[in-house]
Parts: structure tokens; C-alpha cells; sequence
């Protein structure tokens, strides 16, 4: 018989006895002359699995994160003139063991490229005085005699097919849909590093 348990536990399952098991029939016949016994207590699967998983949440998960960027070195800039999207790209990459240098608007992420040396780029698109494609036309511009081109990544909320096209026009190398998350600059940190690496 199986015992349904709610979403996100275990489920119990129980075995009938048989009819047909002879040490089973005698150790039901045999109980009857016996006093009855208390059956032992076991854990609930769900205070079992509870207890188990919570022991596996230790340090080992966060060593790993930290790992993350030591196994992958970028010297990163950040180009949004949102605080708060600034704040939220600033506090993923430093969980993944990175920090960044960062810039309210395309003119100061020009000025920063130019007196830096980053080789990942995180670019929102619209911003005031230059927006992320001027700058990044203009970091192309700087980059004509480089062998080791910077990776531009575009941040929009905006994903339509003629975006894609200016970004990829302007020398993007890819874009990040907002809001942005955690799992979303990861996947996209790992989709890039090959050619960033291949960089040297």
C-alpha cells in the first residue's frame, strides 16, 4: 500500500503480508501467545530527510562559490546608471568571489576601460549622456589593434529581435534579460569564459 505524502516529502511505502509466506503466517500465529510489544519509534521520513538536509548546508557550498572566480580571474566592469541594478550585479559576482569596478553611465565606462584593465563588461543599454551601445562602439574603437578583445555583455529589459541586432552590430557578445539573477550572470559567466580564456 502507498501512503501519499505531501509536495516536497518523502513517500512511505508499506509491503502487504502474503498469505502465501509461511514465516510470515508463523510469526503471526506465534504472536498470539506472546504479550504484545511496543513497536520502536523510527523518525518520520520528513524529520529523517529534514535532518539530513540540513547537515549537508554547511561551508562546503560556499567554498565552491568563492572557488568560482579563482578558477575563472575577470577583472569586471559594471555600466548601469540604476543603483539598485548596480547593487544587485555588484552582490552576485561578490557571492561568486569577484569584485568590480563600476560606472553610472556609457561615458564613464569608456573613461574606465581606458584607465583600467577589464576584460568583462557587464552593459546596461540605456543610459543618459552615452548610452551601452555608443560606449561599446567606442571600446571597439580602442580595442582596433587588440589581440585580446574585452568580453561586452548587453543588460536590457528589453529583448526584442532589432536590440538583439544593434548589440550584436555594436560588438556585443551577448545580453542578459532583467531582472537579473543569481543563476542568470552564472550561466552566462560560464557560456563566456571559453573565449575569454582563449584570450589570454
Amino acid at each position: 500500500m502507498r501512503k501519499c505524502a505531501n509536495k516536497g516529502q518523502l513517500e512511505l511505502w508499506k509491503s502487504p503480508a502474503s498469505p502465501n509466506n509461511p514465516e510470515k503466517r508463523s510469526s503471526c500465529a506465534t504472536s498470539t501467545h506472546q504479550p504484545a510489544q511496543k513497536a520502536p519509534r523510527f523518525p518520520a521520513a520528513s524529520e529523517e530527510f529534514s535532518l539530513n538536509f540540513e547537515d549537508t548546508r554547511q561551508s562546503p557550498p560556499k567554498r565552491t562559490e568563492q572557488s568560482f572566480a579563482q578558477k575563472r580571474p575577470l577583472r569586471i566592469l559594471v555600466a548601469d546608471d540604476n543603483d539598485i541594478n548596480r547593487k544587485v550585479i555588484r552582490i552576485i559576482l561578490s557571492k561568486l568571489g569577484y569584485e568590480c569596478h563600476e560606472a553610472e553611465n556609457g561615458r564613464e565606462a569608456l573613461e574606465a576601460y581606458r584607465s583600467g584593465d577589464f576584460n568583462y563588461v557587464f552593459m546596461d543599454i540605456d543610459m543618459p549622456e552615452m548610452d551601452g551601445l555608443e560606449s561599446t562602439l567606442a571600446i571597439r574603437s580602442c580595442e582596433a589593434d587588440s589581440r585580446k578583445p574585452s568580453e561586452i555583455i548587453a543588460v536590457t529589459a528589453n529583448v526584442s529581435q532589432e536590440t538583439r541586432l544593434k548589440c550584436r552590430r555594436a560588438g556585443m557578445n551577448g545580453y542578459l534579460e532583467k531582472p537579473i539573477t543569481a543563476e542568470i550572470i552564472k550561466e552566462q559567466l560560464l557560456r563566456s569564459w571559453p573565449r575569454v580564456r582563449s584570450r589570454g
